[in-house]
């Protein structure tokens, strides 16, 4: 292989190198990268400069981007990845030196895949829920929750928040013989991806059947010391054959994920010792009564707390928690009264946003509640506990539910700019408060303000933009508007902005006239830009020197 040697030299009238190099995050995909021109003689002037990137980890190609000016937006990056940066300025006699090298790091986003899942179930009655976690370079930040989504065909998802640590998780409170639909999300402190956007793979698990028809056995459980239970039980009339029992334990209140202990005993076992239980935790015990081929033909849930045996145990929370929301302001609550022998008198009902630590806590004498005053389209942590006559136990885990959408505020920052005597651009930013998703941007405009909404030509606007460019206007004079619109509807107007066509070269605005564009004051000439005057000389010029060297060419051939 053949090799040879590059030398560069760098000739004395090349320009300096670059000062105050600076590159500035702007968000997970882009940067803002500007500097001071660099120094060069006066016979050789910087014509251009060159922005060099590349990413750290990946790849080590490296990209270049050339630049006339000494700032640039740099986009299409990927998301939370490390970036090195360094401009170089080029003359006429060549390069100048290399800029300091920087090296930043974009903004989070949210994850770009979703974990896979796998499902089993040791009762009729819950789903073990155990997930792999996405691989590093699809996160697009730090992993730090999960979210389980489980679902039947025919209801609303019901969420669970677990810790980022989490990769296994026990739904229970479920119903027997039913097709569940489950799915998990891993988020970053941006967020989570959107259910709505993406056409995302729910895995489908059948939770096991049951005989309905045949009587639930009768569970009873005994504190022997702090850490140690008994288990006895009897059947009542069951007519098929019992070949044994299965009983599965499971802590509940747990943020760390939740496993089955599951043990199977023969049919002449009716008495069964566990140890090693954690003291002062709830536990869901389920005692199943096994026939042929494993069929279960007889079940039974019993919660219990571990406590000292000489001290009254607290009554466990509320199960089968139901939150479902009603509007953009309410959410129906309901739950299930516990299965134990404590009397339960009422009930607390905690709430909070699921960002924000400020817990709101209700009464509620029935096993169900309508909250009232709520945030639109807003995630709600939502848990509930019961009271006895003299205590009370720990709050449930909180089940999570999102408020409906509703009308997003108005459009701010509205500008408008005249880019001919029949066009305008208009650019905005979103409502300060969008209490939705926007799918569209509504443009109002008229030649009088004071006529009703629908006598103004409306044009509407994707809602992922920020800017529109109306066209074919025929007066000199317009008002123009800006509504928003979730699919809860349009949410009100924005202020009136009168806009006069004739000579308006600049950012119209409501108290603004058109101005000169150098000297601040109104142009007496209607405007016409100096670039534009400048273009139609040039033109002029140019066609006039071909029209005269066609005719001396036509001249010349006589």
């Amino acid at each position: 292989m053949a090799t040879a040697r590059i030398e560069v030299i760098q000739k004395d009238n090349s320009p300096g190198m670059i000062q105050n190099f600076t590159v500035i995050v702007l968000s997970a995909t882009e940067v803002y990268v500007e500097w001071v021109g660099a120094d060069s003689p006066i016979c050789c002037p910087v014509l251009a400069y060159t922005l060099h990137y590349r990413k750290i980890h990946g790849s080590d190609n490296e990209q270049k981007e050339i630049v006339t000016g000494t700032s640039v937006n740099l986009s299409r990056l990927d998301e939370y990845s490390e970036y090195e940066f360094y401009v170089k300025a080029y003359a006429k006699e060549g390069a100048g030196k290399e800029s300091r090298k920087i090296r930043v790091t974009t903004m989070e986003s949210v994850p770009a895949t979703i974990p896979e899942i796998e499902t089993t179930s040791t009762s009729p009655t819950n789903i073990q829920v155990t997930w792999r976690e996405i691989p590093p370079e699809l996160r697009n930040g730090i992993i730090t929750r999960h979210r389980i989504y489980y679902k039947t065909h025919s209801s609303q998802a019901k969420v669970i928040e677990v810790k980022a640590n989490v990769t296994s998780y026990l739904v229970t409170g479920l119903r027997s013989d039913t097709d569940y639909y489950l799915l998990v999300l891993a988020g970053t402190d941006v967020g989570y991806p959107s259910l709505e956007e993406h056409s995302w793979s729910w895995t489908l698990h059948q939770t096991p059947s049951i005989d309905p028809e045949l009587p639930a056995p009768d569970l009873e459980v005994l504190m022997i010391n702090n850490n140690t239970v008994r288990f006895y039980w009897s059947l009542g009339n069951i007519s098929e054959p019992v070949l044994g029992y299965r009983l599965s334990i499971h802590k509940i209140l747990e943020q760390d994920g939740m496993t089955a202990d599951v043990t199977e005993v023969n049919a002449t076992t009716t008495t069964l010792y566990k140890s090693g239980l954690e003291l002062e935790k709830f536990y869901e015990a389920v005692l199943m009564v096994l026939s042929t081929e494993e069929k279960v033909v007889g079940m039974v849930p019993l919660l219990f707390q571990t406590h000292n045996p000489n001290m009254p145990a607290l009554p466990p929370p509320p199960v089968d928690l139901k939150p479902y929301p009603l509007s953009s302001s309410t959410v129906s609550f309901s739950w299930r009264p516990p299965r134990t022998p404590q009397d339960i008198i009422y009930y607390t009902v905690q709430y909070s946003t699921a960002n924000n630590s400020h817990k709101v806590t209700v009464r509620s004498d029935l096993p169900r509640i309508v909250l009232d005053d709520l945030d639109p389209f807003t995630w709600y942590n939502m848990s509930v506990r019961s009271h006895t006559k003299s205590v009370h136990g720990p709050y449930s885990n909180p089940v999570l539910v999102r408020t409906k959408e509703g009308v997003p505020t108005a459009p701010s920052n509205i500008q408008i700019k005249s880019l001919s005597k029949d066009r305008v651009r208009l650019s905005w930013t979103a409502p300060s408060k969008v209490n939705g998703e926007i799918v569209s941007y509504v443009i109002l405009y008229n030649r009088e303000p004071g006529h009703s909404d629908d006598r103004w030509t409306s044009v509407s606007q994707n809602g992922s933009s920020t800017s529109a460019v109306i066209r074919d206007l025929s007066d000199d004079t317009y008002y123009f508007k800006l509504k928003a619109c979730t699919r809860a509807g349009s949410g009100p107007s924005s202020p009136v902005i009168q806009v006069i066509l004739k000579g308006c070269s600049l950012d119209c605005s409501p108290d603004s006239l058109p101005k000169h564009p150098h000297t601040g004051t109104e142009s007496p000439l209607g405007g016409v830009p100096d670039q534009k005057l400048g273009i139609i000389i040039g033109c002029s010029v140019g066609l006039s020197s071909i029209i005269i060297c066609i005719i001396v060419v036509l001249l010349k051939q006589r």
